[in-house]
């Protein structure tokens, strides 16, 4: 292929790339662009008495808290005047011409990215007669088809959010999904906090994030936010659901918007201190259960914010500032709950267990071996070798300590295993639970500087710098699965934004702005606690590479899951991105028209997740098997005549310390790859006021969004088209190896591509005609009237997240990671010199660009001044998802009972797993969507937000996570959503109590200021699934399996408890080489119910210096699960674990904190 530019990309490419560059060059140095989304904009009719339209109306526009002129112009021959581009603030609007009385409307307040139509009739009269108007409460949205809602300044600070996390926020709006952020402590960072929550049915992932127009996301952690800003530091919190404008982009998801506070002509700030301990907490249900002491807690949030005029007071005032200063300390217990480890286990004693061992290998057995036929339901008869479950003493299922009767394993063989690793097993404390805590401390240190200048009514400039440091101790580990701390996680992040935006009005109907941004987010993980390998315990590595020594990942499944693992520490990761964007906004006539550009530019370090110390998987394979029976009962329960052929699962522990595993897997190396991606966005559209109370909304955008690439070349996938079947290995034994390397590189890269050379940089073919028309309409059926109906279609492209291209690392010739099957824990790679058929993680070489479209139509109506109701139908559907198939699964049919080992039955001979990103993936939802706004009425201001909705996927995740488990039936997998709740109803409300109002001074201070604040959440059950027995049931080395359906889970007594949520018996094993009859997430969990409310005095009007309002103490009692409700959100799902049916966690109790603030 033609190489243009500097040779490295394709011509038509380069040529695309070169004259989008150009066109940015030629907006920004012609001033153009479109006014950035999170601008607002004022629109108004100016009309006579007899409601005739008056032209050449002088408009001007304040900022009523900076006191300043914000813009003037006229109005146009329609008697309309358009005003965009104003930064979120309240404004007053005065029109005037001679012969008529001066109008004006105040306090209107424009929120984030928001239109404010504010028409005006004037009389006739002198200047001396101004007519002054206040503006409404709450206005309808009359000039788009956007589906979101905002929550503004005061409102932010008196709804209080456990954890003081403002993305709890996001679930007051109708179309919002986050259960996990209800009945939880949100820890208030960026990473590691819970930003995991749907909109409308979309994958959380495919959320945007924003600060004053900058991005604040860490694209490739899979939704996480990089600073989190202080919540009395914003001023706005704005979510757009559905059918966001052609100005949004990069995302197919919500666009989440904060603006953070800016100065204003006085001097305005707070100090404040939160405050929660143990003393204030109620004993979680399964700590109390356990009967445990309550979890410790201490957790203080004080700092103080500032912001006012730079300069004397006094003055006209062109420079504003706002600084918060915010330090978080939280120590709090992280509670566990895991299956306990039995002490007559760990000495070889399985008597009590329910699943048996009667493998010969492992038994003493007296009498030699019987001779008996299996029936197995697929393959027919199979003919196995029985024996009786007996040891020498007569007790089942003890394995003997050392050799005898012929017994071929032996504890003694093993032994220096349970010597050394006890630490990694915990004894049960609460049935067959082991149940605790640790504690976790987090300290987070915040500073915030926002500066506004004004240098002319013309031109205007905006600077921003945040930072959070953050210093967090994860005990499980962060990002990892060990049942208990015995490892935890040492995580430093010290996220940083930087942003500076210029606007510019080059004439009353021509307006432009430059935005330029950089963030940055650097991430180091480091090991603490019991990592290290003790001595005397040195299980055989493949590779010479473990820093710091660490302990292998071992994982246990059945019948009591437990696991351990030192993680792929020490690790760190970089993600630097680069925003530019101009816009431009022209009026002409009825028509606004904006155009704009837009680039993102991301590079990212990222150390390789990789075990390098190595993984063991023990299964119970090892210690399963069939055995004669003579038990009448248990011959009658299979339906079979006595003697009986029976068989068990066997024991996973048992497995452990016989050191035989089912799988091992070890990391070659960890490399430091760096990715970069560059998208652009270009944009066009038109808000066309057809008539008089009709406007359409016309946009369209385009988005080049090439794939991420490795910056050096040194990154690989697996391309099928590359695989040389008469290259491929022949497999030797049951532990799947491979020939001995010999002088080429085949087998061992067959059918590897490297980026740049075999295949594009990228991997994946680039997409170049990601065109998003963007149609909406606002339509009051009666001008100036309480209704307005609207709706709207638009399509939106998915930013494709980074962990796609960060997860190929590991594949060679760059690293690799062998895995071995049957493998032994002190020798897993059999001692001789062999190659081990890899892992390896590739991607689709066509990759289509995830895609939604969406669309909406309801309306509004308003009650009263005061009062709106909002009712819409909302839906999307979801192409080009992101899905993780296994392209070389073994054909359950074929692997079933492999004579060589898994290895030898795979498609493409010679590798292991090869997982491939493909986006074969959709996603449908559809919604009814209510809300109800209300602002002060009588002292309450309050919203009710309704959605009946239900959501049907394959997968819920982008990658890593969204995996088909059966690869070659990926529309088994179609079901609803893991986060499908088909009702929710979120209350919130802010009410200043009507006590003692009117009281004289000192009593009305003493006895009156009181205020209450809540929200009250209800969501029904969230959908979940049973999983399969432990262990690899069709033999593929895929997992994932379900359990057969056979009854009804919802039927018989004693259900929807703790000790059994659901009915067990409805469940049963699926027969070897099955992935189980049970549908995808047809199991409902417990809902939410839940009150939170906070109850506040304040004292107002203490004497302060040069201050006409005085200062406020505030004193807050804030209360989270006010009526203490248990609410179960976890289930043991697994079938035949010991705890199957139970419900394993729940959200928090009842917490209590308190507050005080300083405002003034």
């Amino acid at each position: 292929m033609k190489k243009c530019g500097f040779g490295f990309q394709p011509c038509h490419v380069w040529a695309i790339e070169s004259s989008l560059l150009c066109l940015a060059a030629l907006l920004m140095s012609s001033s153009a662009g479109l006014w950035a989304q999170e601008n607002g904009t004022i629109v108004g009719t100016v009309t006579d008495p007899s409601g005739a339209v008056i032209p050449a109306v002088t408009i001007t526009v304040r900022n009523q808290l900076k006191g300043s002129v914000a813009r003037t112009t006229t109005t146009n021959s329609g008697g309309n005047y358009t005003l965009p581009g104003l930064p979120a603030s309240t404004y007053s609007v005065r029109a005037e011409k001679p012969g008529f009385a001066p109008a004006t409307r105040s306090d209107l307040v424009l929120n984030v990215g928001s239109d404010v139509r504010v028409d005006i009739a004037l009389t006739v009269g002198a200047v001396s007669q101004e007519v002054n108007v206040t503006a409404a409460a709450i206005v309808l949205q009359t000039e788009n088809a956007q589906v979101g809602e905002s929550v503004t300044g005061k409102h932010i600070e008196a709804i209080d959010t456990n954890g003081r996390n403002f993305i709890q926020l996001a679930n007051l709006v109708p179309g919002a999904v986050g259960p996990s952020l209800v009945g939880s402590f949100n820890t208030p960072v960026g990473v590691t906090a819970n930003a995991g929550i749907n909109f409308n049915g979309e994958r959380q992932a495919h959320n945007v994030f924003s600060v004053d127009g900058q991005e604040n996301y860490d694209r490739g952690c899979g939704g996480c936010i990089e600073v989190v800003p202080d919540q009395d530091a914003i001023q706005e919190f704005k979510v757009l659901t559905s059918n966001a404008q052609q100005d949004l982009g990069f995302g197919s998801a919500a666009h989440i918007q904060l603006e953070i506070k800016s100065g204003t002509q006085n001097y305005h700030g707070e100090a404040f201190e939160f405050n929660r301990n143990r003393v204030l907490e109620t004993q979680p249900f399964f700590t109390n259960k356990a009967g445990l002491k309550r979890p410790y807690e201490n957790y203080n949030d004080f700092g103080f914010n500032l912001g006012g005029p730079i300069g004397r007071p006094g003055k006209d005032h062109k420079s504003f500032f706002f600084t918060t200063i915010d330090w978080r300390r939280l120590l709090q217990a992280n509670s566990f709950s895991g299956n306990g480890t039995p002490a007559n286990w760990t000495t070889g004693d399985f008597s009590t267990s329910v699943n048996g061992i009667p493998n010969p290998a492992i038994l003493d057995h007296s009498a030699a071996g019987t001779p008996c036929t299996y029936i197995d339901p697929k393959l027919g008869p199979l003919a196995e070798t029985c024996f009786p479950i007996i040891s020498s003493n007569g007790v089942n299922n003890v394995i003997p300590a050392t050799p005898n009767l012929g017994s071929t394993y032996h504890l003694s063989q093993n032994g220096p295993i349970l010597g050394k690793s006890a630490f990694l097993f915990l004894p049960p404390n609460s049935g067959t639970q082991a149940i605790g805590g640790v504690t976790a401390p987090v300290n987070v240190n915040e500073q915030i500087v926002k500066i506004d200048h004004q240098f002319s009514e013309r031109t205007s400039l905006m600077f921003h710098y945040i930072r959070n440091g953050i210093t967090q101790v994860v005990p499980r580990g962060l990002w990892q699965t060990g049942t208990f701390p015995v490892v935890a996680t040492d995580f430093l992040n010290e996220p940083q934004s930087v942003l500076l935006k210029v606007a510019h009005s080059i004439s009353p109907t021509l307006l432009n702005e430059f935005v330029v941004g950089f963030n940055r987010q650097p991430l180091t993980l480091l090991d603490l606690g019991t990592f290290a390998k003790p001595a005397g315990l040195t299980p055989y590595e493949l590779f010479p590479e473990n820093p710091e020594s660490r302990m292998p990942t071992i994982t246990i499944q059945n019948p009591q899951p437990v696991s351990y693992t030192a993680a792929s520490w020490p690790w760190t990761n970089v993600l630097n991105t680069w925003t530019w964007r101009d816009s431009l906004t022209k009026i002409a006539g009825s028509h606004t028209l904006n155009f704009g550009f837009e680039d993102l530019h991301y590079l990212k370090q990222q150390k390789l997740f990789g075990l390098t110390q190595g993984s063991f998987n023990f299964d119970g394979s090892a210690t399963n098997g069939f055995y004669l029976s003579s038990d009448a009962a248990a011959c009658a329960a299979a339906k079979l005549a006595v003697p009986c052929v029976l068989s068990t699962s066997g024991n996973s522990f048992a497995d452990f310390i016989l050191g035989d595993a089912q799988a091992y897997s070890e990391e070659q190396t960890q490399t430091l790859p760096a990715y970069v991606n560059n998208h652009i966005g270009l944009f066009i559209g038109d808000d066309w006021k057809v008539r008089k109370g009709l406007t359409l909304n016309l946009g369209l955008r385009w988005e080049g969004m090439p794939h991420a690439h490795e910056r050096h070349d040194n990154a690989a996938v697996f391309v099928e088209t590359l695989f040389d079947k008469t290259l491929a290995s022949t497999v030797l034994n049951s532990k799947g190896q491979l020939p001995a390397f010999n002088n080429t590189t085949n087998p061992y890269l067959n059918g590897i591509g490297i980026g740049g050379k075999q295949v594009p940089r990228g991997f994946v073919e680039n997409h170049w005609t990601n065109f998003e028309p963007r149609l909406g309409f606002a339509w009051q059926p009666r001008s100036g009237g309480k209704l307005v109906v609207r709706g709207g279609v638009g399509l939106f492209y998915e930013n494709i997240q980074g962990n796609d291209v960060y997860n190929i690392g590991p594949n060679p010739p760059f690293s690799s990671t062998p895995q071995i099957f049957n493998a032994s824990l002190d020798n897993p790679g059999g001692g001789t010199k062999v190659a081990l058929p890899g892992n390896l993680q590739s991607l689709e070489p066509t990759y289509p660009q995830p895609y939604s479209a969406q669309w909406n139509f309801g309306g509004e109506y308003q009650f009263t001044r005061k009062t709106i109701l909002s009712l819409a139908y909302v839906g999307n559907k979801s192409t080009h998802q992101a899905v993780n198939r296994n392209i070389n699964q073994p054909l359950p049919s074929v692997a079933a009972y492999p004579a060589p080992g898994i290895n030898a039955a795979r498609p493409y001979l010679g590798w292991a797993n090869i997982n491939e990103y493909e986006n074969s993936s959709n996603a449908n939802y559809n919604s009814l969507q209510a809300s109800l706004r209300m602002s002060g009425w009588h002292g309450l201001t309050a919203g009710a937000a309704y959605t009946y909705s239900h959501c049907l996927d394959y997968v819920d995740n982008d990658n890593p996570g969204g995996n088909a488990f059966n690869a070659y039936n990926l529309a088994r997998e179609y079901g609803h959503c893991g986060f499908d709740v088909r009702h929710t109803l979120v209350v919130n409300y802010v009410y200043s109590l009507p006590l003692f109002n009117r009281a004289s001074g000192v009593k009305r201070t003493a006895l009156g200021g009181w205020q209450l604040s809540g929200v009250s959440t209800f969501y029904s059950g969230l959908p979940f699934t049973i999983g399969a027995q432990s262990g690899d049931n069709a033999h593929c080395g895929c997992g994932g399996y379900r359990a057969n359906l056979v009854g009804d889970p919802n039927s018989g007594a004693g259900i929807h408890t703790q000790a059994q949520w659901f009915n067990t018996a409805a469940f049963a094993a699926d027969p070897a080489g099955e992935f189980g009859t049970e549908a995808r997430n047809v199991m409902r969990g417990q809902g939410i119910n839940n009150f939170d409310l906070s109850l506040y005095k304040n004292f107002s009007g203490i004497p302060l210096p040069r201050s006409k309002e005085g200062g406020t103490l505030q004193i807050r009692f804030e209360s989270y699960n006010l009526f203490n409700h248990t609410q179960f959100n976890g289930y043991a799902t697994g079938f035949g674990s010991g705890n199957f049916g139970q419900a394993t966690s729940a959200r928090l109790p009842r917490q209590l904190q308190l507050g005080l603030k300083f405002l003034f």
